[in-house]
């Protein structure tokens, strides 16, 4: 195994062999209007929404502690949870009940 020298290595597996894999499938099944596509995809906007809060929360407290470059990604992180929370809203928004 080559190591990428991030300490984040793990992360990056498992975003790659769960992650995306469930967004796929979730995004095949919307575009077919499948019922498990809603039920994955209001799963994917949840992690989607809460996943760079936790990022954003990671980046503040390892700066604090004087890790070097931290924060580098912390506009992006804000950017990725605005857009999945304006995402989450869209969509949990136009949620109809069917009795």
């Amino acid at each position: 195994m080559i190591a990428s020298g991030h300490i984040t290595e793990i992360v990056f597996a498992l975003d790659l062999s769960l992650l995306v894999p469930g967004l796929i499938i979730a995004a095949l099944y919307l575009w077919q209007r499948e019922p498990w596509g809603y039920i994955l995809g209001a799963m994917m906007l949840v992690k989607g929404t809460l996943y760079p809060l936790a990022l954003l929360g990671m980046g503040f407290f390892a700066t604090q502690a004087g890790v070097p470059d931290a924060g580098e990604l912390t506009p992006f992180w804000a950017v990725f949870f605005l857009i999945s929370l304006f995402a989450s809203v869209v969509f949990f928004g136009n949620v109809k009940s069917t009795d």
